[in-house]
């Protein structure tokens, strides 16, 4: 009974070559389609990105302009110690709206300070906006700013309805103290 048991095994045969060969080709179709589909999605959404992002930075090249001034109010009588606080205006010097700011505050190493900020309020077109920033608790860091950068955001659409909010760094304006 061994012997039969034995020659069954060697008797039984695989699948054929023709078919491993068919199966080997369909399973490369199918993964050469998946990783066709996951590039081009990839392809797509890049260039989308990139294409807006692209749009964007041409308008904040064109289209933004701003002033900035700032000064600085001593408000050391305050009950709860000394703060300084600095008033930056921002002027928009164009028809296009600005939705955002950023306000970044340099010492005079070049450092910048802790309440350097990002503020997500819009500023009209031809229109200013004074934000007042507050230094400090406790101590005098009043001369410790020594200039002040505002760079404006905009929320770029493109006519597809993409949206890109972009920094217009290119755009930004330096104030500093003398």
């Amino acid at each position: 009974m061994k012997k039969k048991k034995v020659n069954n095994l060697k008797e039984k045969k695989g699948i054929s070559p023709l078919i491993a060969t068919v199966l080997l080709i369909g399973f490369t179709i199918v993964l050469a389609a998946l990783v066709m589909k996951w590039g081009g999605e990839l392809f797509r959404t890049t260039t989308t990105t990139q294409g807006c992002m692209a749009e964007a930075r041409l308008s904040c090249a064109s289209d933004i302009e701003i002033d900035v001034t700032a000064t600085q109010v001593d408000t050391s009588s305050t009950p709860d110690g000394l703060y300084e606080e600095i008033d930056v205006n921002i002027i928009s010097r164009t028809n296009n709206n600005i939705d955002g700011y950023w306000i970044i505050l340099y010492r005079a190493d070049g450092t910048t300070r802790p309440e350097t900020a990002e503020y997500e309020e819009a500023i009209l077109a031809f229109q200013s906006a004074t934000k007042t920033v507050t230094l400090g608790t406790g101590q005098s860091d009043f001369n410790d700013v020594t200039r002040i950068e505002v760079i404006p955001t905009i929320d770029y659409q493109q006519a597809d309805g993409t949206q890109c909010p972009t920094e217009c760094s290119e755009k930004s304006e330096i104030f500093e103290f003398t």
